[in-house]
């Protein structure tokens, strides 16, 4: 009975050995597929930052939360590898003090490792770091720890192992690699730094995963440094006089400097998605990018632009310059100020009266409702009576053409028979349209709204028009067009509505043209093909330009901010629009040309002013007009 309980138990251990051996070997399975790669195993400490991009990936803002940098490929290790010899000698005879993980210990002298050498330190290093990106624990995790030495032993060499060990080791919170290191103590590259600052840099590895306070811990780390330095004389491998010079030395931190590109720009980028919760969520914890359509070039020009234009006038004449691209709603420039690094962007902030430049909504207004450009409006003084209050509004310098085409009001910028145009589509629904195109809806249908007495700002302009410039297709203008999560892309470009039709928008455009040629702008030479109205407020205390050009729109606006009239002369086709024709020049060349699309239902027919029939006289008192060809004008 006894031999039969004995085999019994004998049986039972050996199914408790096999089954624990099958289990080993599962668990030795499983724990092969989370062995990480190492062939670039310096990035597993990855840097988490948060960017705002302009336009080819400039960089124009960046604040790191984790920061992580390699050395260059063509870093000449041999510099430093006695000062890693070091420093590794020093981590030995801590390490007999503390001690080391048994299972570590075990695993390392299983290999044939010096648990105490730069490659123990170096594996230890390694493996802590490449396990705690997986979710392991137990057998399997130290099992994994077993596998990578194994692959770290086999492919790396001592000066292999000493740059993956200076690439990813910690020198500070959140900073990793002796490059950004490098950056963060003393913003410079690796390359450049001294031996007494590389010293320091070594002298600061974290070996445990608590990073040093470059302000508390100073002092040990200068020790440590110089200690260094010491060490590299006495071993021939520093001269004296060197040795001397390093040690009369003080280290100076200089951290490093992420220069903000056009900071106004790039604070109204971080206002804009200040409230955007997939951003806040997750800043500091993985990259999150901003993109804009910031265009670096035409900054740069706008700028140089403005720097002339500004040299020889009053220091407190301030200005802002939009610019749009109207198909893909990108603000390529925002300048809301004569000086560069502020905050202050009048461009987006400031709202001013739109003076004439509101017109070209009045006679868009008009188009949509059916009235032609060749129309009969009668140019005279006028009473407008709302209530007991009598609007008698006045020309530039009292001049009145008279019987005129609807066309000719638009061009010259005449008050008074622009207001008729606007009873003539009625003052509401020029209200509903300017807020449609994007104006503020605080809009009022007064007389005085046609001709510009409600306050707008540049980009509230730049919008309109280039939604005028898009044939009546709304497309929000937005700074911000996009953002990143890890490697999840969203877009924060609204979607395009059709406000306006395109035969309306595209009259408004074809005068346009002719205002930018021999009307109000025409002093300004604007290339070829601009659409373009200027504007005067009463005093001239503001200045417009607005011109639509191609796929762009330009807004330039000129005035002191305590609303005191400009006094050196002129309106906004002599203050803003020669910006608006420099800035062309320089930014397409000073023979470019633009068009626009014109609509299928557009047709060109001659016309006469005199009494806006169709006429196929081609004699003086004619001209051609663009027509929805549904809304011909009778002819002779």
């Amino acid at each position: 009975m006894k031999k039969v309980i004995v085999v019994i138990i004998l049986l039972f251990i050996l199914q408790i050995v096999a089954a624990a051996a099958i289990y080993i070997k599962s668990e030795i399975e499983y724990a092969k597929l989370y062995v990480p790669s190492i062939d670039n195993i310096s990035m597993y400490n990855t840097s988490i930052s948060f960017t705002v991009y302009g336009k080819n990936n400039l960089v124009m803002y960046k604040k790191y939360y984790k920061r992580q940098e390699k050395l260059k490929g063509s870093y000449d290790m041999m510099q430093v590898i006695p000062m890693v010899d070091i420093i590794i000698n020093q981590r030995h005879q801590s390490i007999k003090e503390t001690g080391i993980e048994r299972w570590k210990k075990i695993i390392l002298n299983n290999q044939g490792i010096d648990p105490f050498s730069l490659e123990g330190a170096a594996f230890v290093h390694y493996t802590d770091m490449l396990i705690s990106k997986s979710s392991l624990s137990g057998l399997k995790k130290e099992l994994v720890r077993w596998y990578t030495i194994d692959k770290l032993n086999n492919q790396y060499s001592k000066v292999g192992l000493s740059k993956l060990l200076l690439d990813s080791s910690s020198y500070a919170e959140n900073i990793y690699g002796i490059a950004a290191a490098s950056k963060y103590y003393f913003n410079k590259d690796i390359e450049n730094v001294t031996k007494l600052e590389m010293a320091f840099l070594l002298s600061a590895i974290s070996w445990d995963n608590k990073p040093v306070n470059p302000l508390k811990d100073y002092q040990e780390l200068d020790r440590k440094a110089r200690n260094i330095l010491y060490i590299l004389y006495k071993n021939k491998n520093l001269s004296e006089a060197e040795y001397e010079k390093y040690m009369a030395e003080n280290i100076n931190f200089q951290p490093e400097i992420i220069n903000t590109v056009e900071p106004a720009y790039v604070n109204a980028v971080l206002k804009q998605i200040k409230d955007n919760k997939d951003i806040n969520d997750n800043l500091g914890k993985v990259d999150v990018s901003v993109y804009t359509g910031y265009d670096e070039k035409a900054n740069k020009i706008a700028r140089q632009v403005l720097d002339e234009y500004y040299k020889d006038k009053d220091d407190e004449l301030q200005t802002a310059f939009v610019l749009l691209n109207n198909k893909t709603q990108e603000v390529l420039a925002a300048i809301g100020s004569r000086q560069y690094n502020t905050k202050v962007n009048r461009a987006l902030t400031t709202s001013r009266q739109m003076a004439s430049t509101f017109k070209p909504i009045v006679f868009l207004s008009a188009f949509e409702k059916g009235i032609k450009p060749s129309d009969q409006v009668v140019d005279m003084p006028y009473e407008f009576v709302v209530e007991d209050v009598i609007y008698r509004p006045n020309n530039y310098n009292g001049f009145f053409m008279g019987k005129i085409p609807i066309r000719y009001a638009f061009v010259y910028s005449l008050n008074n028979s622009t207001i008729k145009v606007a009873e003539m589509a009625g003052l509401e629904y020029v209200k509903d349209m300017s807020i449609a195109l994007g104006m503020n809806k605080d809009i009022k249908p007064f007389y005085a709204m046609a001709l510009g007495a409600f306050p707008a700002t540049p980009m509230t302009v730049a919008q309109i028009f280039s939604t005028i410039g898009n044939l009546g297709e709304y497309k929000k203008a937005t700074l911000a067009t996009g953002y990143k999560i890890g490697d999840k892309t969203y877009n924060l470009k609204e979607a395009p509505k059709q406000v306006v039709s395109q035969e309306a928008a595209y009259q408004t455009l074809y005068i346009m043209q002719a205002v930018a040629s021999r009307g109000t702008a025409r002093g300004a030479h604007l290339l070829k093909g601009t659409g373009a109205k200027t504007g005067t407020s009463n005093d001239t205390k503001d200045a417009w330009t607005v011109a639509v050009f191609g796929d762009y729109t330009a807004v330039v606006w000129v005035g002191y901010d305590d609303l005191r009239p400009i006094t050196i002369g002129g309106g906004g086709g002599r203050l803003a629009a020669p910006i608006i024709a420099e800035f062309q020049r320089r930014y397409f060349g000073k023979n470019a040309t633009f068009s626009f699309q014109v609509p299928n239902n557009i047709v060109f027919k001659r016309v006469d002013a005199r009494s806006g029939l169709l006429t196929e006289r081609k004699s003086a008192g004619t001209y051609i007009e663009a027509y929805n060809k549904k809304r011909l004008p009778k002819s002779e």
